[in-house]
């Protein structure tokens, strides 16, 4: 009896100790912060990606992930940038996705490796894009802090001239110092179009989230030009039309509208808070 119960005492330890054993894939465990009293901060995911970039699926695969377990507190846009894995090369790959705002980016963002990101357009450990395997940590990290201020976008779509007009309230529920910005871009989802995956060319890839234009630049217009305080509302009106040489070969059934609030300090351009909608409900 003694010994019966001094294995299954054993067994109960080593149980315990299996706990503390983790076995492959490593995936660490992600805590999303579910408190409802505060503001979300919704973190936005800026990926630079390419048709030609052997492991971009990768990053995208990442990415869905991440959306997964964040929803609709993540925002992602995924910009095709740079001549190495962006440039079209016919046959295989005759599509170029490049924007002049996405390049822009790639170069002010320190030419990231693809796939690489850049998230909130925050510093973190020193350098402002990171690989995939850093997104979690940094993500989780954005998400743990409380908003300082709320997007409402008003859209007003027309379908017969396709164009896009934005009642945008920014309302502040904490003082900001800093001057900022809003910024503005047009993704169209779900883009069927060749992808290299390793050594595989896809020719029916699913690209989600693809940067079309950013009309009011990469760094947006001006929304406030000193410090705010709390308790502000700002509106902006802005407009887009989808009747463009570019646009109007989009499918407009997929476009989303991305809207952040973005600090215009010098070389600081943190982004405070994002928001996103269908152009088309």
């Amino acid at each position: 009896m003694k010994n019966t119960i001094f294995l299954l005492g054993l067994s109960f330890i080593l149980l315990q100790m299996g706990c503390d054993v983790i076995e492959a894939p490593y995936t660490k465990q992600v805590t999303v912060d579910t408190n409802t009293t505060k503001i979300k901060r919704k973190v936005l995911l800026e990926e630079f990606t390419g048709a030609r970039c052997s492991n971009c699926p990768k990053g995208h695969a990442e990415v869905v992930r991440l959306k997964s377990i964040y929803g609709d507190k993540l925002i992602s846009v995924s910009i095709h940038a740079n001549s190495v894995f962006a440039a079209p090369m016919a046959p295989d790959y005759p599509d170029d996705f490049r924007t002049t705002a996405g390049d822009q980016l790639y170069i002010d963002f320190q030419n990231p490796p693809q796939p690489g990101a850049v998230i909130n357009r925050t510093m973190f450990d020193g350098s402002i894009s990171s690989g995939k395997s850093s997104w979690a940590d940094y993500i989780a990290h954005e998400d743990s802090t409380e908003a300082k201020l709320t997007i409402t976008p008003k859209p007003t779509y027309n379908t017969s001239t396709k164009s896009l007009d934005i009642a945008v309230d920014v309302k502040f529920v904490k003082d900001v110092s800093d001057k900022t910005s809003l910024v503005m871009y047009v993704l169209e989802d779900s883009v069927i179009a060749p992808q290299l995956n390793v050594t595989t060319r896809i020719p029916d890839y699913v690209h989600r989230d693809m940067l079309r234009d950013m009309p009011y630049s990469p760094y947006g217009q001006a929304l406030t030009t000193t410090g705010t305080k709390a308790n502000t509302t700002i509106t902006k009106n802005l407009t887009y039309s989808f009747n463009g040489t570019n646009s109007s070969k989009w499918n407009v059934n997929h476009c989303i509208v991305v809207l952040a609030v973005v600090v215009n300090n010098g070389t600081d351009k943190t982004v405070l808070q994002a928001e996103e909608f269908h152009v088309i409900k």
